[in-house]
């Protein structure tokens, strides 16, 4: 089963412009293109250090061990 996307006909001039120049094959790869974008700005709009700080992962461990314990 294929999820369905409605899209207006903006969309639809925007998809077959970038088809038309040879940037992508068919709609499909274009939503899926377009969907990786996406997930790759929330990703990075939604990031912070804080899997980096070392203090700070060992205070969720804690907590978390606390909470199983």
């Amino acid at each position: 089963m294929r999820n369905r996307i409605d899209i207006g006909e903006t969309e639809r001039i925007i998809i077959g412009n970038l088809i038309e120049r040879g940037y992508f094959k068919d709609p499909q790869t274009v939503m899926m293109a377009a969907l990786n974008a996406l997930q790759a700005k929330l990703a990075e709009e939604t990031y912070t250090n804080e899997y980096d700080d070392y203090a700070y992962q060992r205070r969720m461990d804690e907590i978390q061990l606390h909470q199983e314990g």
